[in-house]
């Protein structure tokens, strides 16, 4: 289906305590938009970590966020995190409507999220089709060589899950503008 400026899309961006495709996943940040209408929705959820015993954490990651700002540190606690199941209930209505998903580097984001859904739910399929996918990072990168990229705002925290969804978003739109 070919993207239109009405095309409801999502950008979504996880947090995680390791860089595999079995991650265990600490955050969710969904911002629902049009190129025509902008941002729509949000969704933001912290994810528990313990219910997640048999995907991968990894010590260096997690050392690495000790190491990040106390806003980014603080978002990880408040809200209080639910269970995998229940983000993953919620958040698949908002991208089932939507015809691409787009995250700074789908690979690593959505292959995440979709292992994360095949062991919650112990199945063989995708929770966001391959076919959905868009990657943001050449986007910002043209803007960026043309001088052209957005600044982040202060309400977009750095390694919040929803403050970087926000901001990718703000990126696609800005590179889209007719």
């Amino acid at each position: 289906m070919p993207m239109t400026r009405n095309s409801p899309m999502a950008c979504l961006d996880l947090e995680t305590f390791s860089t595999r495709p079995n991650a265990v996943v600490v955050q969710v940040g969904v911002a629902l938009f049009t190129l025509d209408g902008g941002i729509t929705n949000t969704y933001r959820a912290n994810v528990r970590a313990q219910d997640q015993e048999r995907r991968h954490l990894n010590a260096d990651t997690v050392m690495w966020w000790l190491k990040q700002n106390e806003r980014a540190r603080a978002s990880l606690s408040f809200p209080s995190p639910i269970p995998p199941v229940l983000m993953l209930e919620q958040v698949g209505p908002l991208l089932r409507g939507c015809e691409y998903v787009w995250a700074c580097g789908p690979q690593f984001d959505l292959t995440i999220v979709n292992s994360l859904y095949r062991d919650a739910y112990e199945v063989d399929e995708d929770f966001i089709e391959w076919w959905k996918w868009r990657d943001m990072r050449p986007l910002r990168d043209l803007l960026q060589m043309r001088g052209e990229l957005p600044a982040r705002g202060d309400a977009e925290i750095e390694h919040d899950a929803l403050g970087d969804a926000i901001y990718q978003t703000r990126v696609i739109l800005a590179a889209m503008k007719p």
